[in-house]
């Protein structure tokens, strides 16, 4: 997803939804989609929302069920070494 951003002139970040890498109040806008029903921590997932969004700042989530027939298919990839 990285690489499709960069190719729409997007600028996109890689992170953890419980950990951004974002300086406190440095954003306007944070999209969620597919990630709330998968992190292990969803209540430290939006205070780091809250944390990076400025005032009046917008955070749109969008989910699935976990156990939900899609599921499967959004469920984050793991690589090991």
């Amino acid at each position: 997803m990285l690489d499709y951003a960069a190719k729409r002139g997007i600028e996109a970040v890689q992170g953890v939804a419980e950990a951004h890498p974002f300086s406190d109040q440095s954003v306007d806008f944070a999209l969620s989609v597919t990630t709330i029903c998968f992190v292990d921590d969803a209540s430290a997932m939006f205070r780091e929302a809250y944390r990076i969004l400025r005032p009046c700042g917008v955070l749109v989530v969008g989910f699935i069920e976990r156990d939900s027939e899609p599921a499967p298919k959004w469920q984050p990839v793991t690589y090991s070494s």
